[in-house]
């Protein structure tokens, strides 16, 4: 992998940083220095959906003195213990996951690493995958560029092809496929890197924002 940052290592760097960090902070700590009961532990549970990416959700529930976290796009659970009435944590990799009441009392969300917020909701709404004709997915197809750093620009190529678009990193040779789900929404298999394109006033694609985070800029050609 080249060292250069990107749509495609950063969701996989991503990826791997929530993976290493539910893997670590939800690792099982050999000692316990703070309990909650039961009730408390309890209204920890329920689905909570990621802030930046509205399609990645975790499912809290307890597990004997602790919780478990299952992330809900791959089935993994990971086990977490209380540190504080509000913080649970890994006492080996020290990550923490800190959740939030309101002035009822009522869980409210996690902020997970100290940065990722997860809000608690009702329960998980599917992610809805729609068609779109190949004249309308040929219009994403071109070229995109983006400056990671001051000065040096960095290109990739899209492509529509079988009901989907397939996005290449030009310096490495990485690709992923998205799916649609509208019209200008895209998401990978597991719903962890969302493409969010914008068109002009007359309907002729210009950017697409990779990851809720860097905005590519169409190449014409």
């Amino acid at each position: 992998m080249n060292a250069r940052k990107s749509p495609v290592s950063y969701v996989h760097k991503n990826a791997m940083v929530l993976t290493c960090l539910l893997a670590t902070c939800f690792s099982q700590v050999s000692a316990q220095d703070f309990t909650l009961t039961a009730k408390e532990l309890k209204s920890f549970e329920g689905f909570y959906q990621m802030e930046q990416n509205p399609v990645a959700y975790l499912q809290f529930s307890v597990k004997e003195n602790g919780l478990t976290a299952k992330q809900v796009w791959d089935g993994k659970e990971f086990f977490i213990l209380p540190k504080s009435a509000l913080e649970f944590y890994s006492r080996a990799e020290q990550y923490p996951v800190k959740f939030t009441r309101d002035k009822n009392g009522m869980v409210t969300q996690a902020v997970v690493f100290e940065k990722d917020v997860w809000k608690k909701v009702k329960q998980i709404t599917p992610r809805k995958e729609v068609t779109l004709s190949p004249e309308k997915l040929r219009a994403y197809a071109g070229k995109y560029t983006f400056q990671f750093e001051p000065g040096k620009d960095a290109f990739l190529q899209i492509t529509a092809k079988d009901g989907q678009l397939l996005l290449k990193e030009l310096w490495s040779g990485n690709e992923i496929t998205f799916k649609p789900t509208s019209e200008l929404q895209f998401y990978n298999k597991d719903g962890s890197f969302p493409l969010k394109f914008t068109k002009n006033s007359t309907g002729t694609v210009t950017h697409v924002l990779a990851f809720n985070r860097d905005l590519w800029t169409k190449v014409k050609e």
